[in-house]
This record gives C-alpha cells, sequence and structure tokens, in this order.
C-alpha cells in the first residue's frame, strides 16, 4: 500500500513492481519487500539498475531514450552496473520484470561468449532497433556487452553517443560519426572483443 501511494504521488502512476518516472525530476519506488526480494543483495542491484535508468535520463537533454529505439543503451548500461559491481545481471523491466526468468543465471559474460561462439548472437542491426520494453532476454545481454566494449574502448566516445541518442539520431549514424565505422563493422569488432577478453568458464 505504501509502494502504491508512493508510485502514484511521485511517478504519477502504479504498478505491482518498480515504478520509474523518467526526465528532469527521476523518481523510483518500489516494495522492498522478502515477497519481491529474498536479500538485501538483490533489493541493492535492483536499485543501482534502476537508478543508472533515472541518471541517464536527467543527463543533458534530459529524455528517456529507452521509449524508442535506443533500448540497448538504456538497458545496457544499468545492467553494466549490475556486471560491474555483482558480476551478475538479473534485473529486468517491463514485461520481463514479472516472468520470474532468468539468463544463463546472470553470468552474462560466459553467456554472451558462447553465444558468439555457436553464432547464436541477435544481430546488432536487430539489438539497435528495439526499445528498452521490447528487447528479448538475449538481446538485453547482447545490448550489456555492446554497452561494455565501447567503453572499454573510449568512455568519452561513448558519453559522446548516448547524448546523440537522447537527440533521436539513430544508433548507425552516431556510431558512424563518432566511431568512423558502421553496424557491421562494430558488430565484428565487438565479437573480437568477446572472444577474445570474455571467460570460457
Amino acid at each position: 500500500d505504501d509502494h502504491r501511494r508512493a508510485s502514484g504521488a511521485f511517478c504519477g502512476a502504479t504498478a505491482p513492481g518498480g515504478m520509474k518516472k523518467m526526465g528532469t525530476q527521476p523518481t523510483y519506488s518500489v516494495c522492498g519487500s522478502r515477497q519481491n526480494f529474498n536479500s538485501d543483495e538483490l533489493l541493492h542491484r535492483n536499485l543501482v539498475h534502476n537508478v543508472a535508468h533515472l541518471i541517464l535520463s536527467a543527463h543533458i537533454h534530459p529524455e528517456w531514450m529507452g521509449r524508442y529505439k535506443a533500448g540497448w543503451l538504456d538497458e545496457g548500461l544499468a545492467h553494466w552496473y549490475e556486471d560491474k559491481y555483482w558480476d551478475v545481471c538479473d534485473t529486468y523491466c517491463y514485461q520481463e520484470q514479472n516472468t520470474n526468468v532468468d539468463f544463463k543465471g546472470g553470468r552474462w559474460r560466459l553467456a554472451v561468449r558462447q553465444m558468439v561462439e555457436k553464432g547464436e548472437s541477435p544481430a546488432a542491426a536487430g539489438v539497435f532497433e528495439q526499445t528498452s520494453d521490447s528487447l528479448t532476454l538475449a538481446q538485453n545481454a547482447a545490448a550489456f556487452s555492446y554497452v561494455d566494449y565501447l567503453i572499454y574502448t573510449d568512455p568519452e566516445k561513448f558519453m559522446r553517443l548516448s547524448l546523440q541518442l537522447k537527440k533521436k539520431i539513430p544508433t548507425r549514424d552516431a556510431l558512424k560519426e563518432i566511431y568512423g565505422y558502421g553496424v557491421m563493422e562494430f558488430e565484428g569488432l565487438w565479437k573480437s572483443h568477446v572472444l577474445a577478453t570474455y571467460p570460457k568458464r
């Protein structure tokens, strides 16, 4: 009841799970009960994931990029923080948040490497066309890995890329302008990075 009242008052809507308000005054409400989170770590990870969304939405050109075709960066960065601090990604937004499913136990570096090795990774061109709420589980993992690769390559360029996407510039055009390559070349470079640096077991 507290969560319902708080999310209605501060986020402008209610939902059984977490509720976010994006933009210049970002807010997140979630019920931190044992029914939703069986440990403090799970709650903390959920908060970090969602605060990453809020900060990104409020940072320069306040806009929630997840509602148009930049969902890969919106979700990918939030998952990147989970991986950075816990080596686990298990927070999902929107249609996946209440399905009680997980992707490869949340160990996404190994999962992504296996997808690349088997030729089963989702096509980057397709991932770059998704909103945050239309990404599949495998696309969420790939999006995390794209963000990981781009930050590893050049954090400053990654920040510039995020600002371009917030202006609703398509990913393919922003990549070409900032990194000097297209989607196909990006995908090849990303796959090489995954095979060279991600764990085998």
